[in-house]
């Protein structure tokens, strides 16, 4: 699949510019799926069924790019939970500096939403001596670069005691 190596190809340099090792490599513009990339893991998100052959593609291109592990998920809405290609994994992520636990197998989401990177990145900018709420927290992740970046104080509220949990474990992982 050329598309998700041309993908790759633009993005290269700004995510080792960065010191970004989680992104979205592809996001349904003619397929049903997504895909993110955690380090040499892929995330494939299937929005509607594909073909085993397409699945196989897939991965023949994303091992092209040292991408060796896939983990399917079902996101339909049909399907009762997410089919595995390898076994559970759990990985430490960077993103500007900042490490993150990613779960890549026991959850539908993995910890860390792609989406918001670059409004973390705009918390951190403004985050120094301010204290900082963060309300349906989830794993800490807008906590953790406005820490990092020099907030006085940050409170992370969430609802799921698993996912404050995850959030100390990202706070340990900072150093903070």
């Amino acid at each position: 699949m050329q598309v998700l190596i041309n993908s790759f190809a633009r993005l290269k340099a700004y995510l080792e510019k960065n010191n970004i090792e989680a992104y979205r490599l592809y996001n349904c513009e003619k397929l049903p799926l997504a895909i993110d990339i955690y380090k040499s893991n892929a995330v494939i998100h299937l929005f509607d069924s594909v073909s085993d052959g397409l699945k196989t593609e897939i991965e023949t291109a994303l091992k092209s790019l040292g991408i060796n592990n896939y983990f399917y998920k079902d996101r339909t809405g049909r399907g009762a939970g997410s089919p595995v290609k390898a076994e559970g994994k759990e990985i430490t992520v960077n993103e500007y500096g900042r490490k993150f636990l990613i779960n890549l197998s026991d959850y539908l989401d993995t910890g860390l939403f792609l989406d918001h990177r670059e409004i973390r990145r705009y918390i951190a900018s403004i985050a120094k001596g301010k204290r900082v709420l963060n309300l349906f927290a989830y794993t800490c992740s807008f906590s953790g670069h406005a820490a990092v970046a020099g907030a006085s104080f940050t409170k992370s509220v969430d609802m799921s005691n698993t996912y404050t949990a995850w959030g100390e474990d990202n706070f340990r992982l900072n150093g903070i």
